[in-house]
């Protein structure tokens, strides 16, 4: 297992061929931790969060309060492999700014799809000395980010579910899907309220409780997510963009540096990043 040490955060990749049977002991230290594996096949008891199955596409994020160890036994043969971090329980702060309240367990199954693709990124490369160390903790970072942004999201979700009726719901992501469909030109609050049944009070409210921000927010920032993947994809002109979305260019630019931190034509013809 090769350990990269960064400032506060620690990386492990981990590769190697294993025989069914066989069986290991890790020391976990306390902080933030997030994992995938990649490939193999085993059980792992750890004291403080129980014994359970980890294989292929599986993924975990936990805040470890203590030290404790983890025990693996390998239920086949062949290749392992995975990639974990660990950010210093001293340095969650100064990264994080507040510890999310809600993560107070084991998350299981959290970004697995981009955990996996940065994993494999990680895997594969090349470079050696402080430029290994530096695209490291980085990737590590990015996918700790990620993790993160999604399990805060299943728990808003799961919140919501315990604040509104089913039907409310429902009617939410049915103003969701049309604001999708109508991206160009979508309504205004009233006018989705009253499509899906609904006064523009509750609709208000019940979205940023389910979706994690308002109306408004969220058409936004799915304009410009869109405005990127065009460009990316090969659209050439800035401008029909723009006005495809509902903006003037030169709005469209100052939004769009402001969202990506980059103009759009900074983006024209760079391949679309696979999740």
């Amino acid at each position: 297992m090769e350990v990269i040490q960064g400032t506060g955060v620690e990386v492990f990749l981990d590769t190697a061929q294993v025989a069914k049977g066989a069986v290991w002991s890790s020391a976990m230290a306390p902080g933030l931790w997030f994992g995938v594996v990649l490939q193999g096949n085993v059980v792992v008891d750890q004291s403080a969060l129980g014994e359970r199955r980890w294989c292929r596409g599986k993924s975990a994020l936990f805040l470890a309060d203590r030290s404790f160890e983890s025990r693996h036994e390998a239920l086949s043969d062949g290749p392992m492999s995975g990639v974990f971090m660990r950010i210093a329980d001293d340095r969650i702060e100064d990264l994080l700014g507040e510890m999310p309240g809600w993560l107070t367990g084991l998350v299981e199954g959290v970004a697995v799809d981009t955990a996996s693709a940065i994993a494999w990124q990680m895997l594969a490369c090349r470079l050696d000395g402080g430029a290994r160390r530096l695209y490291m903790t980085g990737k590590a970072m990015e996918m700790m980010a990620g993790a993160l942004a999604l399990a805060g999201e299943r728990r808003q979700v799961a919140d919501a579910g315990r604040r509104w009726s089913a039907r409310d719901i429902e009617r939410f992501h049915e103003a969701r899907d049309i604001l999708v469909r109508e991206l160009s030109d979508p309504p205004a609050v009233p006018d989705l309220a009253r499509r899906v049944g609904l006064n523009a009070r509750k609709l208000g409210q019940g979205f940023a409780d389910l979706f994690g921000q308002p109306v408004y927010a969220f058409v936004k920032g799915r304009r410009l997510d869109e405005a990127r993947r065009l460009i990316e994809a090969g659209e050439t002109s800035i401008a029909s963009v723009a006005y495809r979305l509902g903006y003037q260019p030169a709005h469209f630019a100052t939004e769009f540096r402001r969202r990506f931190g980059r103009s759009p034509t900074a983006f024209a013809g760079r391949a679309i990043p696979k999740d």
